[in-house]
């Protein structure tokens, strides 16, 4: 062991060691550095040094009070203090208090659940703006309970098709997907779900074999997601509904609750760790306020045609879909004038100004163009 005086550094020097960076995601660094990166900026306009916990935890709660900052914002900019200085963590009492305190009153905004056939008659929308391969990630994501992270990193290798598990002799065959093979998962492991939707295996296998190996099988961010999917519901009239990307998630939790099913297998299912986190996905009274305003708008009628014919709006991937034929699916040409579904536009070579075509007829028109057509139908 080195003698003290042979030591260059009295404690060590202060570094973010590479194990500790190596904790949390990329993602949630970037959400840390650029929440310190506007409190360090006002620190500076304000010419405040601060030099301890007790000064960094008056200085947080000042910048709070003098910038109009959320609360996802501030907690991210503690979380990232307390991870640039590990022995700040237990000492930024103030800031706690500030965040338990601003829990109270905040009014979280809640994942609005999208159920079965509302998603077939967005995903027939997609389709007929030729955003077939996001279509079918929605539809996956509303059958498995997937979040939108993992449905838009599965790659080719990550599947297992009936007839290469063994399953497509079976009376029931089923594809399997391997979840978290690169980023890992909240169960520090890599998981996987089990398909036995016969639609949905023949649009799994179309979507593996037209996609190199090292390609996401839907080839769209995040963000062009959440955009993609808000435009479609403005262009149908649907946008005041609030779906987003983690809608398909909280429509697969609530649906099961409400059929029936059991808590705990539904957790399991959704691969929830606590099941305070499945609480918040869960919301049958929106589930069902929203069915009655599908219903009232003159809607069932689209609802139903597409939820019948949705095999028709994915002309590219008959020839994949041999569950269907062994289950009878309907698998007809469209009777209604449809664009193509053409093979997918690269999000970003695709103009997001142009004005997209869409289904015709009446689930084409916008909502306020159907309110009352479906009083008193059947």
């Amino acid at each position: 062991m080195a003698s003290r005086g042979c030591c260059r550094w009295p404690c060590g020097p202060r570094r973010l060691d590479r194990h500790r960076e190596a904790k949390i995601k990329e993602t949630s660094l970037r959400r840390y550095r650029k929440a310190v990166q506007s409190f360090t900026l006002w620190l500076a306009e304000c010419e405040i040094w601060p030099s301890g916990p007790d000064q960094w935890d008056d200085a947080l709660v000042e910048w709070k009070n003098a910038r109009p900052v959320a609360k996802s914002e501030f907690e991210a900019c503690v979380a990232g203090v307390e991870f640039l200085f590990p022995r700040f963590r237990g000492k930024l009492s103030w800031a706690h208090a500030v965040i338990s305190g601003w829990s109270v009153v905040h009014t979280p905004h809640h994942t609005v659940p999208l159920e079965y056939r509302p998603c077939r008659y967005l995903a027939a929308a997609l389709c007929s703006e030729s955003r077939s391969k996001l279509a079918f990630g929605m539809l996956l994501q509303r059958e498995l309970g997937l979040r939108p992270s993992e449905m838009l990193q599965i790659l080719p290798e990550d599947i297992s098709l009936p007839e290469e598990n063994g399953s497509s002799r079976a009376a029931e065959p089923r594809a399997t997907i391997a979840l978290g093979m690169r980023s890992g998962t909240k169960a520090k492991r890599p998981q996987a779900v089990t398909l036995r939707d016969p639609l949905l295996i023949g649009l799994l296998r179309w979507a593996k074999r037209t996609c190199t190996q090292g390609q996401f099988i839907v080839p769209y961010t995040y963000e062009s997601y959440r955009r993609l999917l808000m435009r479609t519901t403005t262009r149908l009239g649907l946008n005041h509904i609030g779906w987003t990307p983690h809608s398909p998630r909280s429509g697969f939790a609530s649906e099961l609750i409400a059929s029936g099913a059991d808590f705990v297998a539904v957790r399991e299912a959704g691969r929830w760790l606590a099941d305070s986190s499945l609480r918040t996905y869960i919301d049958l009274a929106r589930v069902a306020s929203i069915a009655t305003e599908l219903q009232l708008s003159g809607l069932r009628e689209a609802l139903d045609w597409t939820d019948v014919h949705i095999v028709s709006f994915f002309p590219a991937a008959r020839a994949q879909l041999w569950e269907c034929a062994s289950s009878r699916v309907q698998v007809e040409q469209v009777r209604r004038p449809l664009l193509p579904a053409v093979a997918d536009a690269e999000p970003e070579t695709v103009s997001e100004a142009e004005e997209p075509s869409g289904l015709s007829g009446i689930a084409a028109q916008p909502l306020q163009h159907r309110r009352g057509r479906g009083r008193g139908r059947r």
